[in-house]
């Protein structure tokens, strides 16, 4: 018993004092970092790589609250390095901005918004770049959106994946097409669990829970590329940040999801003044892409677009990491560079 709690003690000093890394990258023009940025009173991760500091930047600001997304950057994305200075911000309260989650009470869609527009700026003195593109997947597209509305004198283009438009709407419409799956296909214990959910908005992530464990399985979604596992692998993190995924995502979205159902940009984003893109897989949820469609035919902007890529779905830029770099490079890069 000795032994294990000394082993124990040597596990989390280690955890401690081990720092993470990333691939080095070759030559004396490129930047390979992991660094911490401030925004008001937090301290916000940062993960800085491209083989030449003079390429334009690009933020990419990930989906879910609470969620760590440096591994799958790695595993997926490392192309768009050759093209860019990719720039991954962790979320407050994920992977090494987890200890900002406190004070939970300022954990707002203002907040996260802030910080979006502090990382650009960041990136923007850093590098000396006057304007910067700006991706953003799933959750983290709400407040990129609102922070290109709100200054889109910092960016010179909008890349939006998987784009929520309307939570508590596709929610709903996703909870109904779910159960209906369920009925039709006699899945008894999924029946029960829906109905004694019933429809959402929810407190807590916990009355989500049969909806999204389902969700591959009802809208023939993707192999899963880009989720937890792969960020607990990556060295990017700490052993003690690897220790923490499924809490802190737990944690964060239970205190900031219910904070953004009043979100529709339908009628809050009318106009954005920056070219913007949009990338769904064509299996995504069919209520996402309705919302997004709905959208897109109302909103003014200088340029837009929307790119749907076939076999993928949520997560279609990791699934198809190839096409999505092209889009990037071929669409985006050749519209707006200039």
């Amino acid at each position: 018993m000795v032994g294990v709690l000394a082993a124990a003690v040597v596990l989390v000093a280690v955890g401690v004092v081990l720092p993470a890394s990333t691939d080095p990258i070759p030559g004396n023009r490129g930047v390979a970092e992991l660094t911490t940025i401030a925004s008001g009173a937090h301290r916000l991760g940062l993960m800085i790589r491209g083989v030449d500091t003079t390429k334009p930047i690009l933020l990419f600001v990930r989906g879910a609250p609470g969620a760590a997304e440096r591994g799958a950057v790695r595993a997926h994305l490392s192309e768009l390095e050759r093209h860019f200075v990719v720039a991954t911000v962790d979320r407050r309260g994920g992977g090494s901005s987890y200890p900002s989650i406190e004070p939970t009470a300022t954990l707002s869609l203002n907040d996260e918004i802030d910080n979006t527009l502090a990382a650009a700026n960041y990136l923007r003195q850093r590098f000396r770049a006057n304007r910067i593109y700006l991706l953003a997947h799933s959750g983290g597209t709400i407040p990129a959106v609102f922070a290109a509305q709100r200054q889109p004198e910092l960016f010179r283009a909008y890349v939006g994946v998987g784009q929520a438009v309307d939570l508590a709407e596709a929610d709903r419409a996703q909870y109904a097409e779910t159960l209906a799956w369920a009925r039709r296909h006699h899945r008894t214990d999924l029946v029960v669990a829906l109905t004694a959910a019933g429809p959402p908005p929810y407190s807590t992530i916990y009355g989500y829970e049969p909806m999204v464990l389902a969700e591959n399985e009802v809208f023939s979604q993707g192999g899963g590329q880009g989720g937890i596992d792969e960020s607990i692998a990556a060295r990017q993190y700490t052993l003690l940040e690897k220790v923490h995924p499924f809490s802190e995502f737990l944690d964060t979205y239970s205190i900031y999801y219910p904070r953004v159902q009043d979100v529709d940009l339908r009628t809050q984003v009318a106009r954005l003044k920056i070219p913007a893109y949009f990338v769904d897989g064509e299996n995504e949820v069919p209520a996402r892409l309705r919302l997004m469609r709905e959208w897109l035919a109302e909103l003014r902007a200088p340029r837009k677009e929307h790119i749907v890529l076939a076999d993928s779905a949520h997560r279609s830029m990791y699934e198809r990491p190839a096409e999505f770099t092209d889009i990037l490079v071929r669409r985006v890069l050749a519209d707006t560079l200039n």
